[in-house]
């Protein structure tokens, strides 16, 4: 991990740690489909003038689809309880699903 020193790494507790990898694996996630994204890009806009009529104007997720194109995404709601002990058991439940 970058941007750690060895210091900071010892002081982490193992909840603070897996938060910290968590992060780092959801930033490379975003990165790798950022760039897929500019790959399909590329890909599609030099490919259209080469297209039959009845493809040239579909859109790119038709063109050229990519597993995450059909996700739904769910919004995440969390009620916060009056007692804060009560609040981090219900995360913890939360994750371990």
């Amino acid at each position: 991990m970058v941007g750690i020193s060895q210091e900071q790494l010892y002081a982490l507790t193992p909840r603070s740690f897996d938060n910290l990898l968590k992060g780092w694996r959801k930033k490379d996630e975003a990165l790798m489909r950022e760039r897929w994204e500019m790959h399909r890009e590329v890909i599609v806009t030099l490919s259209r003038p080469h297209l039959k009529k009845a493809h040239q104007n579909k859109d790119k997720e038709k063109l050229y689809g990519l597993p995450w194109d059909k996700e739904i995404v769910k919004p995440k709601t969390i009620k916060t309880p009056e007692n804060p002990a009560e609040f981090w058991v219900n995360i913890d439940q939360r994750v371990k699903d």
